[in-house]
């Protein structure tokens, strides 16, 4: 079973979370014209600082912070993984 988690989107960026009893993915989508720095807190009961994302394009990974660079007219889709 899939859950999927949406939050109103400030500033325009919309943030939805698909979790099923595996994985948890995170899609973030940046309709503005500018880079934005997506504070995480407000998403505390789904990723939290120290856990890894596994970006899906570049298979980069990196452990969030307190933020996240999300660039301008552009998706972030990331695979979380929980400390």
């Amino acid at each position: 079973m899939v859950t999927e988690f949406g939050y109103a989107p400030p500033d325009g960026v919309n943030v939805v979370f698909r979790c099923d009893t595996q994985r948890q993915v995170m899609v973030v989508l940046n309709k503005n014209g500018r880079p934005q720095d997506l504070t995480l807190a407000r998403f505390a009961e789904r990723v939290a600082p120290g856990d890894v994302a596994r970006d899906i394009f570049s298979g980069r990974e990196t452990t969030l912070g307190d933020t996240l660079h999300v660039p301008a007219r552009g998706p972030v889709v990331l695979e979380i993984r929980r400390r």
